[in-house]
């Protein structure tokens, strides 16, 4: 699945004197767009599992003529032995909410967190809590068998608001998802859409269609990938009075899997990646930028000895810097 956000680019590949074993050397939006298959460790910039991660944010300013990092944000997140979500909270460092909270000396001062709970010796979720931006609390009952999720409920401040089925084929991936609205005032369910997915040999999916409540087809993604399993095409149709190509964006590699390119078709904003390698192989910088300014650069500055990095400089488009640190146990 893609977020249409920046990609995640590690990049990183395996020595033999790495601990860890890099099982995708990118761990990109476009690298793997099978959800059952994707790991939490991965989303978290991570080249194997790990059993917590502390990740702190800095802007760079100057204060009195020197340079100074001032802390803006936390992540703290906990994994079990399979690499899923424990649990995982974020915290605004100069929030005065945030600020008013630690000097009365609670403990868990979090803006918004997530806490997971499996069903016993499996990796599918029996439930999720939580609270989300404005504070709104929120809580997911799911429904397992045989260790794949068959249902949920999204119960928002208390009221059950969501309900989403799932439906698998012989190689236990996601080929149908019915999404339901459910009525605030009953346990009246109404059916909103349905997902319908398509796989190639390699568990990727090679297209999503979307049917609306009267069944009718509204939109469809296609996806085409390399022989190395990098996604090289996404097309995007939609129906108005017929399906018609909305989108289409073509994606290139280098020989590390790195993504070089992305271009979606007749758009002017086509964007180009550049790499520069450490001396061990990892990358030690990346720059994106597009034909008309730099949308970001990053910096790796430091490693550990299983490879995943613990310190990056990020600069955006507007010359703003942050400095990124991070705290791994195993």
């Amino acid at each position: 699945m893609i977020k249409k956000n920046k990609f995640t680019l590690l990049g990183i590949i395996f020595f033999s004197n790495f601990l860890c074993v890099a099982q995708n050397s990118f761990m990109g939006e476009t690298r793997d767009l099978n959800p059952n298959t994707f790991k939490d460790w991965q989303t978290e910039d991570l080249i194997c599992k790990v059993s917590k991660l502390k990740t702190v944010r800095f802007i760079q300013t100057e204060k009195f003529g020197e340079a100074v990092d001032i802390g803006i944000d936390s992540v703290y997140v906990l994994f079990n032995n399979n690499g899923d979500y424990l649990s995982k909270s974020n915290y605004s460092l100069n929030d005065q909410w945030y600020l008013n909270c630690k000097s009365q000396g609670y403990q868990n001062c979090s803006s918004n967190y997530k806490f997971y709970e499996y069903y016993e010796g499996s990796n599918c979720l029996k439930e999720e809590r939580g609270r989300k931006a404005g504070n709104k609390s929120y809580y997911v009952n799911y429904k397992c068998t045989s260790g794949l999720k068959q249902s949920c409920i999204c119960f928002f401040d208390n009221i059950a608001a969501k309900k989403y089925v799932y439906q698998y084929d012989a190689n236990e991936n996601n080929i149908r998802i019915e999404f339901y609205n459910i009525a605030s005032y009953s346990e009246d369910e109404t059916i909103e859409t349905i997902w319908l997915y398509e796989y190639n040999t390699n568990k990727q999916i090679i297209e999503r269609k979307i049917y609306n409540a009267d069944g009718k087809m509204t939109d469809s993604y296609k996806y085409k990938y390399d022989l190395k399993g990098n996604l090289i095409s996404r097309e995007k149709y939609s129906h108005s009075y017929k399906m018609e190509l909305k989108e289409q964006t073509m994606y290139t590699y280098d020989a590390k899997n790195n993504i070089l390119s992305e271009n979606p078709g007749s758009k002017p904003n086509s964007t180009w990646y550049k790499y520069i390698y450490n001396p061990n192989g990892t990358i030690k910088q990346i720059t994106k930028q597009n034909l008309y300014y730099t949308e970001y650069t990053i910096k790796y500055i430091s490693f550990d000895n299983k490879g995943n990095w613990t310190e990056k400089i990020e600069t955006n488009s507007l010359d703003n810097s942050f400095k990124v640190k991070r705290v791994i146990e195993y």
